[in-house]
């Protein structure tokens, strides 16, 4: 936590533009010591995310207390969207999604790789998608001239979890 704001008074990043994860099987292995911990790094200004959702031991209990921003659904219930048998992963993904919207959370479906897998998360109602559809990881200098003059966003602190590929 100090690290982290730290670094953010050293560079002179606004905390907001951060969005930092946290693994879901991290949260659970100390739900207390974290949720004392997230509320430090929420109220220093960082978005908050559960990497990784559905994959651990997710405690709903705990799940209701933590002020995070974000659950990331895991490409575990993304990477079968495309085999027309699977009729298992659907239900789970749209339960997670009602999950995190009646709890005021936003969703991510991480692990998206073919144009289908980003149809039916859509239309499930899913607001964000991250996976190689988009991009495979980028060095950083890579990251600058491929992504971002495709991507730009016309503002003075541009957040990218707003763009949404065509």
């Amino acid at each position: 936590m100090q690290r982290v704001t730290e670094l953010t008074r050293k560079y002179e990043i606004p905390a907001r533009l951060l969005e930092l994860e946290i693994t879901e099987s991290m949260l659970m292995a100390d739900p207390e010591r974290s949720r004392a911990e997230l509320l430090e790094l929420k109220n220093a200004g960082f978005s908050l995310s559960i990497d990784d959702f559905g994959s651990g031991y997710s405690s709903l209990y705990y799940l209701k207390n933590l002020p995070v921003d974000v659950l990331k659904i895991d490409r575990a219930f993304i990477k079968d969207l495309d085999d027309p048998q699977n009729r298992r992963d659907i239900p789970v993904i749209t339960g997670i999604i009602a999950l995190a919207r009646s709890l005021g959370l936003h969703t991510v479906a991480e692990g998206v790789e073919t144009h289908h897998q980003r149809t039916v998360i859509q239309s499930l109602g899913c607001e964000m998608i991250q996976g190689y559809l988009i991009s495979k990881p980028l060095p950083c200098h890579e990251f600058e001239q491929a992504f971002l003059e495709q991507f730009r966003v016309a503002s003075k602190e541009p957040y990218l979890r707003q763009v949404k590929p065509g």
